[in-house]
């Protein structure tokens, strides 16, 4: 998520492009309106300062008011809250929509005292709590706040103050939270149906790899996602029909929100964006398949996992001022494709199966970089160990956490 209020895009003259990695997907139907889902808002930064949180509270209000009479008994919208304004940090609270006739209301089911939000022990707390307190068929996870994908926590290219999944400022201090210590804390929650990153860049394999069996679904996108964030005007009724395809409805409303908006960022701001987004549904039950693959292909074409040439290929995080290639998301599919020259077509088909809906504007915003051409992407980013640039950079520190990954231990592992 975005944490400027006015950014201004480029003007680009150019016409929509959607991506879809699969045309004939079947969606999976689950018939059920019984479903509990937690937004875990993290916005004790500069998304609480802008107020983007209290925004997405009345979408929801919006949201619940389109939701038939019959489901609301069984319609569970619990928030999670912690956040603060330039001068003040507040306590966090755990809230309940709820309506009752024409009245939409939420009501405070918590006080917390004061603590990090990105504590795997504060959110396993609420995600325990929650989860056990409001048994359903079905759960739904949203996760709220700065992010950036694989990468640890304090990172050094966060001296310019950018983002991090689920960063907590206390004071001069900010707290993140790594990719492995949220799937740590998802360990006490019950299955869920999907999990939505209402956060940027996290739609990439290494996180996708740590949470596999948390979720059958992970939404998200590979770039940076709209200031706004997710519409959840739109998105508040789908959780609670009574058949549908959750994922790809999900998705599909998140995407089409900003399509309908979308004019290649034209006067775009976070209160009128027009610069586009991409989002992504990957289908967990098909990550060992794809790892699998994944090896398997690189042995057929006599590849280390750090051969990969990567050069010349779409990457996602611009934001690298100077553009030296200090860059950590570089697009799956295209070096892939640059890379294997046997046992591709069979590598393409599990990646559409593990990924089966992309869609994305023809260009994405980018703070550093404006708005960025999205042709070559197809949304699923992942990173390849980096070797040292002279006289520029070591990468020693990215490249050590790296290889603690679930992902990077099977990838680098001798075959």
């Amino acid at each position: 998520m975005n944490n400027k209020l006015h950014l201004v895009a480029l003007a680009l003259l150019a016409s929509l492009f959607v991506a879809c990695s699969s045309s004939d997907k079947t969606p999976q139907t689950v018939k059920s309106n019984n479903r509990t889902v937690l937004i875990y808002i993290a916005a004790a930064n500069t998304l609480g300062y802008l107020g983007l949180d209290n925004d997405d509270l009345k979408e929801m209000e919006q949201g619940l008011a389109l939701v038939d009479e019959a489901d609301l008994e069984l319609a569970n919208i619990i928030v999670y809250r912690e956040y603060s304004s330039s001068s003040t940090r507040s306590a966090p609270e755990l809230l309940k929509l709820e309506r009752k006739g024409d009245d939409i209301f939420w009501k405070k089911l918590k006080d917390y005292d004061a603590q990090i939000s990105t504590d795997k022990k504060v959110m396993s707390e609420v995600f325990n709590f929650v989860y056990s307190s409001f048994k359903a068929d079905t759960y739904g996870l949203i996760l709220w706040s700065h992010a950036d994908g694989w990468l640890y926590g304090g990172h050094d290219r966060w001296s310019k103050d950018t983002r991090w999944f689920g960063q907590d400022i206390d004071g001069n201090k900010k707290f993140y939270m790594d990719i492995p210590d949220l799937a740590k804390a998802l360990e006490v929650a019950p299955h869920l149906d999907f999990i939505l990153f209402d956060a940027c860049f996290m739609q990439s394999i290494e996180v996708a790899y740590e949470l596999q069996g948390v979720a059958d679904y992970m939404l998200g996108s590979a770039m940076e996602i709209p200031g706004p964030g997710a519409p959840y005007q739109e998105l508040i009724p789908l959780f609670f029909q009574k058949e549908k395809s959750i994922a790809y409805d999900i998705a599909d409303a998140y995407y089409g929100y900003y399509d309908k908006k979308y004019n290649g960022g034209l006067n775009s701001s976070n209160s009128n964006w027009t610069s586009g987004v991409s989002m992504g549904v990957l289908d967990l039950k098909f990550i060992e398949s794809f790892t699998q693959t994944t090896l398997s292909v690189l042995k057929a074409n006599g590849l280390k996992y750090t051969d990969l040439d990567f050069s010349n290929v779409m990457y996602y995080d611009k934001q690298d001022e100077d553009r030296r290639q200090k860059y950590y998301y570089m697009d799956m599919k295209g070096v892939m494709k640059k890379n294997i020259k046997v046992g591709y077509a069979e590598w393409e088909r599990s990646f559409n199966k593990l990924l089966p809906f992309y869609k994305t504007t023809h260009t994405n915003f980018s703070f550093f970089a404006s708005n960025i051409v999205m042709d070559n992407s197809f949304g699923l980013s992942f990173y390849v160990p980096r070797k040292e640039i002279p006289g520029y950079y070591t990468f020693k520190k990215e490249n050590a956490y790296y290889e603690k990954l679930g992902w990077a231990k099977r990838m680098l592992a001798p075959f």
